[in-house]
């Protein structure tokens, strides 16, 4: 994807109060150039400073990105995306963050609007308080 396509997608979804700012801390910035550079990222920074959004902006970016130039593959439900985090607190965390940004009507009808896609990204979490579908038996322990 084009450095052009990404800014434009960065953009419209900070002008629609989607989760993207408009002014970017560096380390965000950096860690979306390298995303799409196909280069591994390790991110430290301090309390605070929304190292989430090293991630979620790629994430969403890509989304859209497919969407976009490949309707086809779009079509076909799939994850694709799997996030792993240490701790409960940080998924429920993580989760609100995505919902911020592609739970947003805003964002819907960005997507709506500029996208071929007959459906919107859906998203989940899991974790070890998550209840087992059927009866609970001590081998899902």
């Amino acid at each position: 994807m084009s450095t052009d396509t990404i800014r434009k997608i960065m953009q419209d979804l900070s002008d629609r109060n989607s989760g993207v700012y408009r002014r970017p801390w560096r380390h965000q910035q950096e860690s979306l150039r390298l995303f799409y550079q196909n280069r591994d990222l390790f991110i430290t920074t301090g309390t605070g400073s929304d190292k989430t959004e090293c991630f979620l902006w790629p994430t969403v970016s890509r989304l859209i990105h497919e969407v976009t130039s490949t309707p086809e593959t779009w079509a076909i439900l799939g994850i694709r995306v799997i996030l792993l985090h240490p701790m409960n607190t940080l998924v429920s965390d993580q989760i609100g963050r995505l919902r911020k940004i592609l739970g947003n009507t805003q964002f819907y009808d960005y997507f709506t609007r500029t996208t071929t896609g007959k459906r919107i990204s859906q998203f989940g979490m899991y974790t070890g308080r998550t209840p087992y579908a059927g009866v609970h038996t001590q081998t899902q322990d």
